[in-house]
């Protein structure tokens, strides 16, 4: 079983992912070519996958302290749900982003699955990742 120290490391990883990720990604380059604007759409879907990554990992971890045992990361967002770590909407949203990100993993080459995917990792993904790293921060102590 891991340590609180190391699920705290692992929250502290989501926090990093995801400011990094909001600061740099949630706003278009202006006055930017086909070119930079395809660079930043990747960028955003990939800074996504990570910061998610980083999210279920260390909710992965905490569920386990408390003595849950899951599977993969659709798992672990459920079960986010049934213990109230998060409410309906944002496990679903979670869950619906596992598959998205499934499918962004194999997909750099069609243009209009990756603007969908950057606006929608833009405009409903990163509030969720960051309303569930917020909350959860009090349950680890530092």
């Amino acid at each position: 079983m891991e340590k609180i120290e190391q699920i705290h490391e692992r929250l502290v990883n989501a926090q990093k992912a995801l400011e990094v990720s909001m600061d740099r990604y949630t706003n278009p380059p202006e006055h930017a070519d086909a070119i930079d604007i395809t660079l930043y759409m990747t960028a955003v879907i990939k800074s996504f996958e990570f910061t998610h990554g980083c999210l279920w990992v260390f909710l992965k971890a905490y569920l386990k302290k408390e003595g849950i045992d899951t599977l993969g990361s659709k798992d672990v967002f459920r079960k986010c749900y049934e213990y109230k770590l998060t409410n309906a909407q944002e496990s679903q949203i979670l869950v619906n982003a596992v598959e998205d990100r499934n499918v962004t993993a194999h997909q750099y080459e069609d243009e209009t699955t990756i603007q969908t995917m950057s606006n929608k990792i833009i405009k409903e993904y990163y509030p969720v990742l960051k309303s569930v790293i917020e909350r959860t921060e009090s349950l680890i102590p530092r």
